[in-house]
């Protein structure tokens, strides 16, 4: 159960760190708001349609980095990084990462 529980939070603070490291690599600072149960963040306005994509997609590519570097230690996170990635569209909605794709 305590593996379950620490794939799980590991995988939401990995997932958001992604993000705002990526939007760091191009000078861009990410404000995580409050939603719902989740915490969200605003695209950049400024950053170009390249970098809006890459900082979209390094939430869940730091999810998937994570898993082949720490699965071994959590069996779970892989799993839980799946799961994340194939129920992410039911639950995103207007916060989806992948709308700048």
């Amino acid at each position: 159960m305590l593996n379950l529980i620490l794939s799980i939070v590991l995988a939401g603070l990995i997932h958001e760190m992604g993000h705002y490291t990526a939007a760091l690599i191009f000078g861009y600072r990410l404000s995580f708001k409050r939603h719902g149960v989740r915490f969200v963040w605003d695209m950049p306005q400024e950053a170009d349609l390249g970098q809006q994509r890459v900082i979209a997609l390094a939430g869940f590519g730091a999810e998937i980095i994570a898993a082949l570097l720490i699965g071994w230690l959590l069996p779970l996170y892989p799993i839980v990084t799946v799961v994340h990635l194939l129920s992410y569209r039911f639950y995103s909605g207007d916060y989806n990462d992948f709308r700048w794709l």
